[in-house]
């Protein structure tokens, strides 16, 4: 037999039916906004540096001389993931989410792509973060040639135009493009020799294969000091503490100061993707910011024979738009890109 409901009960009901969904939208709330508050906290998770290159490089050296000290400063987890080839890497974090848990490491390279066809993306499609490091370029010959001085090296190349040989990592390369704005400038010209990378490059000239080369400190210092290579410049305005015997060519050359200036060069750079929230932005570059103060970086700087920079803000993008001008110009300027940098928005140096 069914209970007949009275007035008095369908009121209690009522009531605690209005009661039990205010306490739920109560709950909701409530839960809304720890959520809310957990998306604010950045960051809450592992974050990747992912690296475009193979480990062992310099760019990958550099990501991991970070790593731990951006973890202990950010109090979260930072791991180092390689993705080559370049191409890979970058279109990864291109296509990730923009939350700032994938970040870019890579170098240079980035900022010729458009011009020699290999991507269509650039710097510009990234929010930069800090350029932490740069490695200064040098002009090395076989010890047994009779180059002592870079005067008397360009004193040659001048007078006897491709006798000279010199060899580079390859045509799309920092060093190939820095030797060929110097080539412009001063009027001289060498045969270049390309090579698979910087250390076959190196070998090639101590072996006399080739009478010269366009490396990194890193990549030639230690046959210097051993005598099997002389470097003869720094392809710089300053001297290289690590090799202070050896002239800067700004300094031999006072002409060339605007040149050495914007001289392409190798960099070692952390982005995010494009569009990142301004908040995550700035965490990530307060946390760059204290972390090249740290002891152990600046002892990695000198471990890699490397310059800091440590650019952010409008110096980053200035130095950016430097680098890429001078080296995007220069490859069309010498032939080895038909692609125009105008029709990529790239201002041409003055």
């Amino acid at each position: 037999m069914f209970h007949e409901i009275t007035r008095q009960e369908i009121g209690i009901r009522t009531r605690r039916a209005v009661m039990t969904l205010a306490a739920c939208a109560a709950c909701l709330t409530v839960g809304q906004g720890a959520a809310w508050a957990a998306e604010e906290a950045y960051p809450s998770k592992p974050i990747t540096f992912v690296c475009f290159s193979s480990p062992g490089g310099a760019t990958d050296r550099t990501a991991r001389a970070l790593q731990p000290i951006f973890q202990e400063i950010l109090k979260s987890p930072v791991v180092v993931n390689n993705m080559p080839p370049l191409e890979v890497g970058v279109t990864h974090v291109y296509r990730s989410k923009k939350d700032g848990y994938t970040l870019l490491f890579s170098s240079e390279a980035v900022g010729t792509w458009r011009t020699l066809g290999l991507s269509e993306l650039s710097y510009h499609d990234f929010e930069p973060i800090m350029a932490f490091a740069t490695a200064h370029m040098t002009l090395t010959v076989n010890a047994k040639t009779p180059y002592k001085t870079a005067q008397d090296f360009f004193n040659e190349a001048k007078k006897s135009p491709e006798k000279i040989t010199f060899a580079t990592p390859g045509t799309s390369t920092s060093n190939y493009i820095a030797e060929k704005m110097l080539e412009g400038a001063m009027k001289f010209k060498l045969r270049h020799l390309p090579f698979k990378g910087a250390g076959p490059s190196a070998i090639a000239t101590i072996s006399g294969e080739v009478d010269a080369n366009f490396n990194n400190i890193s990549d030639v210092v230690e046959y210097h000091r051993a005598g099997s290579l002389r470097i003869l410049a720094v392809l710089a305005n300053q001297r290289s503490k690590f090799i202070p015997d050896v002239p800067a060519l700004g300094e031999i050359y006072p002409e060339l100061k605007g040149k050495m200036d914007v001289v392409p060069a190798p960099f070692y750079i952390l982005s995010a993707p494009k569009g990142i929230d301004p908040k995550v932005k700035k965490v990530l570059v307060d946390a760059a910011e204290k972390a090249v103060k740290d002891p152990r970086w600046l002892q990695q700087v000198d471990v890699m024979t490397s310059a800091p920079l440590h650019h952010t803000g409008k110096a980053l993008d200035d130095y950016l738009n430097n680098w890429e001008s001078a080296a995007n110009w220069t490859l069309f300027d010498e032939g080895i890109t038909t692609k125009s940098p105008a029709q990529f928005g790239i201002q041409k140096l003055k």
